[in-house]
């Protein structure tokens, strides 16, 4: 198998799981607390404060994959083998039917909104005298 042809296999599998994380998020079979730990995963990664500061070449970024992956090890103890195994057949299925492109849409869409609300709340901190 050519590089090219392991990069797109370690991106469909890596796209596979993160939608798979997604749809056991939603799902009511899956315990409130492994829900909780995705969500602090997030809020950490989008929070600008951090162990190392994002500004910070590489290892800005790497405090962030360090503390997703250990999130996602952890829920995937957690989580019920045979949920996860079908969240992961309907992600495939969501991906093979072409719906990714919709997911796109969406993820930027809440990307535009979060950081305009992020830049609100940021403005309101400086006006009330926060920061």
């Amino acid at each position: 198998m050519t590089i090219c042809g392991r990069f797109q296999n370690a991106v469909k599998s890596f796209s596979i799981e993160v939608l798979a994380m997604w749809f056991a998020f939603w799902d009511r079979c899956v315990r409130w607390y492994v829900k909780i730990i995705l969500l602090l995963a997030i809020a950490y990664v989008i929070s600008p404060y951090d162990l190392i500061n994002d500004t910070v070449p590489f290892w800005g970024q790497l405090d962030d994959i360090i503390v997703l992956r250990i999130s996602y090890l952890i829920s995937r103890k957690i989580i019920d083998p045979v949920i996860l195994e079908h969240c992961r057949e309907r992600a495939t299925k969501y991906l093979d039917a072409g719906m990714a492109n919709k997911l796109r849409f969406v993820a930027v869409l809440i990307l535009v909104w979060g950081f305009a609300l992020f830049l609100f709340a940021k403005y309101l901190m400086h006006k009330i005298g926060i920061l």
